[in-house]
């Protein structure tokens, strides 16, 4: 079996929120304002999805996605992680154009298609091969 998850967020979470973190903690605005895309994410701390699919027999051989039961805006996610650490995430509005653009230049298309692209996955497999969906909610989890 094979779990495989979107972004993983909380208070130690790697990479991009871990930067998304330090420049919230410097006040540092951010040009994401104009992005409405839709990004899954999974809150792992005492997840009991492991376990769970250990013990059952139908998750042997599957690839299994799993997120938390609401999707979110790269901002949305942006202020969720500035309330937890007690800040006010400072947006600015910037074309989606000129902001693909930058990351091209820079060399960092990589890094364009996770912040600026929708990242959703379909989590009704495990429902249906578990009857498991995550308890938690990102805007509950993160202050909001």
């Amino acid at each position: 079996m094979i779990i495989k998850s979107p972004a993983i967020y909380g208070k130690s979470a790697p990479r991009n929120f871990s930067l998304v973190k330090k420049a919230v903690a410097k006040n540092i605005p951010v040009p994401f304002a104009s992005i409405s895309n839709k990004r899954s994410l999974i809150y792992f701390h005492k997840v009991d999805l492991i376990p769970r699919c250990l013990s059952h027999l139908s998750a042997a051989g599957q690839i299994l996605l799993a997120s938390d039961r609401q999707n979110l805006s790269t901002p949305e996610i942006m202020c969720l992680i500035g309330a937890l650490h007690g800040a006010k995430t400072k947006l600015l509005l910037f074309p989606y154009i000129m902001l693909k653009v930058i990351f091209k230049v820079i060399g960092n298309e990589s890094i364009s298609h996770g912040l600026l692209g929708d990242r959703q996955v379909d989590t009704s497999k495990i429902l249906d091969t578990l009857q498991w969906q995550s308890p938690f909610n990102p805007r509950q989890m993160l202050g909001i």
